[in-house]
């Protein structure tokens, strides 16, 4: 099923955003153009090149084959992949969203260098958890998952807040490079998740997609089809997004 992009109806431009929302209704900006009002136009249709690319799967003419992924736990001797694979690869196709450091969960966003620095704290003090991907030893992607309970911003997600005593692992956040995707790197990823979270002893892994994703890039906390392909269930609805479950085989 094609995904819905929505674009400027002035430049036509498929960077345009969501500017503001509220009882008056949405209201859009495009950066490139500079347009600002409630009136896009939302296509089918695939961007320019995208087409081609699938053609060229299809037929065989793939782009070079990627080497066996290797998955990496982020710990803090790993600060530097982290801080040079969001500086030059998590977006270089999607730059508005450059300042980002999987910042969302773990603390505000007062902008790129800011965001950096406390990104690069965070992980010298093993504050931020999750997992890289690397082909020939270069960063590719990035899961953003532990304990539910190390993530204060699920508690305002969700309301009135989760049961601090269940334990869960969430997945909050995938990240993959332009290069590598539609190749499985957030499905390894995943897996790699739950069974840190089997290690742990957590009794699900937890996880909240988007049900309306405007772009591929809101599909940030990761497609729903992933989920319920690797055997998770939608646990609650939960307004623009689904909590999905998965009951985990501890060996305890």
């Amino acid at each position: 099923m094609s995904l819905i992009r929505r674009l400027c109806i002035v430049c036509r431009s498929d960077r345009i955003m969501l500017w503001m929302g509220g009882y008056t209704g949405m209201m859009y900006r495009c950066p490139d153009c500079g347009y600002v009002g409630p009136v896009t136009i939302e296509t089918d249709m695939p961007p320019p090149g995208e087409k081609d690319e699938e053609s060229e799967k299809q037929n065989g003419r793939n782009t070079r084959p990627m080497s066996e992924l290797v998955i990496k736990e982020l710990t803090p001797s790993l600060r530097d992949d982290f801080l040079y694979y969001f500086d030059h690869i998590a977006f270089a196709d999607n730059p508005d969203w450059s300042d980002c450091y999987c910042s969302l969960y773990h603390f505000p966003n007062k902008g790129k260098d800011q965001s950096r620095h406390e990104a690069s704290s965070f992980v010298e003090q093993g504050k931020i958890h999750g997992f890289l991907a690397y082909d020939n030893g270069k960063p590719v992607g990035w899961c953003n998952a532990t304990n539910r309970n190390n993530y204060p911003t699920l508690h305002w997600l969700m309301g009135p807040g989760p049961d601090k005593w269940e334990r869960v692992g969430s997945i909050v956040c995938f990240n993959v490079a332009s290069t590598h995707r539609s190749k499985a790197v957030a499905s390894q990823l995943l897996d790699a998740a739950c069974r840190k979270f089997i290690q742990e002893g957590l009794e699900y892994a937890e996880a909240y997609p988007v049900k309306k994703p405007l772009s591929d890039a809101y599909n940030f906390p990761g497609p729903l089809s992933m989920y319920l392909k690797a055997g998770f269930i939608e646990h609650r609805d939960a307004d623009w997004y689904v909590v999905v479950r998965k009951r985990l085989q501890t060996t305890g």
